[in-house]
């Protein structure tokens, strides 16, 4: 997941972007990435639930667990060099933010659970605002901004299709329950990337197309 920064990234993506065959469209997203150590504490918590919950859930690698600021989806490779000037403009109005490490949680709900996540203290409001500023600058390039109300997270992993309801609801308690250990340390957020998802038969890789620092 993680490559090049800065400059680097700028070029590369405009070799790929040149080099992209007519008609191929990139599954992409907007996300800040976040440290190792957290990244795998928050894989790890997939060992303390029950072996039928764990068997019943997609687990996300270590390496693909961050926090989305928006799904894009499927897109024109020439048009991410325009979503990543648009992202560019929104972190340079954003300053660094510090986080830290918070309560487990599912969604939509814990009895019928679909999605596995952590959540995250600190600097929140400022990490909604930094959306927001995200969302906004893609209006521009008539991207319609997320219905639902932004929830910093990062998804650990998603619930198998047709997990019987006794077994959904059994993974929705147990992942509630965890916490993660206390001695991680708070971190601070200095930049935002536009990702790219490649899906293979092993799970999701994820590619930078760019990265854009906070202000």
């Amino acid at each position: 997941m993680r490559e090049d920064s800065g400059e680097g990234v700028k070029n590369s993506l405009k070799e790929m972007v040149s080099a992209a065959p007519a008609g191929e469209l990139w599954r992409t997203f907007i996300a800040v990435e976040l440290p190792e150590p957290l990244r795998v504490a928050i894989a790890g918590l997939r060992h303390l639930i029950p072996r039928a919950s764990f068997e019943a859930v997609r687990w996300v690698h270590p390496d693909g667990i961050h926090i989305t600021l928006k799904f894009l989806g499927d897109v024109e490779p020439s048009k991410t060099l325009e979503i990543s000037q648009e992202l560019a403009d929104a972190a340079s109005r954003s300053s660094r933010l510090l986080l830290r490490p918070g309560a487990t949680g599912v969604f939509p709900d814990v009895h019928a659970p679909r999605a596995l996540w952590t959540g995250f203290e600190g600097d929140i409001q400022r990490l909604g605002q930094l959306q927001g500023r995200v969302e906004g600058g893609l209006t521009k390039l008539e991207i319609e901004p997320d219905r639902q109300k932004f929830t910093p997270h990062a998804t650990a992993g998603r619930l198998n299709n047709e997990v019987p309801g006794f077994i959904a609801s059994q993974t929705g308690a147990a992942w509630v329950a965890l916490k993660l250990p206390l001695e991680l340390p708070a971190f601070t957020i200095s930049a935002v990337v536009l990702l790219r998802s490649r899906l293979e038969r092993t799970g999701a890789r994820y590619e930078k197309l760019s990265e854009a620092a906070l202000g």
